[in-house]
């Protein structure tokens, strides 16, 4: 992670020395660590600038990459946050993300930044680390239901180019069209050619959907939807047998952004 010159020049430095409660620590820094024309905010600007040009010149570097620096005055934050949203709509970047990062037993605080110009979206969970579970040793039918109708999908189905991979940690469902939703319905009964979307990619761990890659958030909340319906069919049955937790409890989707 970039850590960049957070001052324009030596009279910011003092200006903003003097609304600090103790007297800071001699920073021992080169001149070009310390200062930049324009601050932090321009530093970062030129980081993104430089980062759209090299998607531009050599997209396949950036395929899975992840752009970063802190910031380290926090009304620099809202600064930062207006450039990236309009490099956003400008659809030079696909995404980014901006979080404090507090160092343990310190005062400081600090801000993170990170963006990207691809469509793998950021984990939805702030772990760095979680203990994955079989889902094979998971009592809970809709997996099941949905391995089966998946399976029927492929069967029936194969221009879809939608397919299911199941492993020891995930289940993970591949498609190219929306085939859940009632208009794409109503297209293949009129035997329509459905133009295929952007790729998104769903995985599913237990009973948790998480939102991997594509650029439609909208497609892939229909396509929870569509997953809490098969939900609702097994619930009685589920509830009956009290499969779903060692305390007989149900356990629900949550749809995560």
């Amino acid at each position: 992670m970039c850590n960049p010159p957070f001052y324009a020049n030596s009279d910011d430095l003092y200006e903003r020395s003097k609304f600090k409660n103790s007297k800071p620590n001699e920073l021992l820094s080169s001149h070009s660590e310390m200062f930049y024309e324009g601050g932090e905010v321009q530093f970062i600007k030129d980081l993104l600038d430089d980062s759209i040009k090299l998607a531009k010149e050599k997209p396949e570097t950036v395929k899975t990459c992840w752009f970063s620096s802190q910031i380290g005055i926090r009304s620099n934050c809202f600064k930062v946050e207006s450039a990236l949203n309009e490099a956003k709509a400008a659809k030079k970047i696909t995404q980014f993300r901006i979080d404090k990062l507090q160092t343990p037993g310190s005062s400081t605080s600090r801000w993170v930044v990170a963006w990207s110009t691809h469509w793998w979206r950021w984990p939805a969970g702030k772990a760095i680390y979680t203990v994955k579970l079989d889902i094979k040793k998971v009592h809970h039918d809709i997996v099941r239901k949905l391995e089966k109708e998946l399976a029927a999908i492929e069967k029936y189905y194969p221009q879809l180019a939608c397919n299911l991979q199941l492993s020891c940690e995930k289940l993970v469902v591949r498609t190219t069209v929306p085939f859940w939703t009632r208009k794409f319905r109503r297209a293949s009964s009129r035997r329509e050619k459905v133009p295929p979307t952007v790729s998104n990619i769903f995985a599913i761990e237990a009973t948790r959907i998480q939102w991997v890659h594509g650029c439609d958030f909208q497609i892939f909340y229909s396509f929870c939807k569509f997953i809490l319906v098969l939900s609702e069919q097994s619930e009685a049955t589920l509830e009956a047998s009290s499969l779903n937790g060692p305390n007989g409890e149900i356990r629900r989707i949550h749809i995560q952004e």
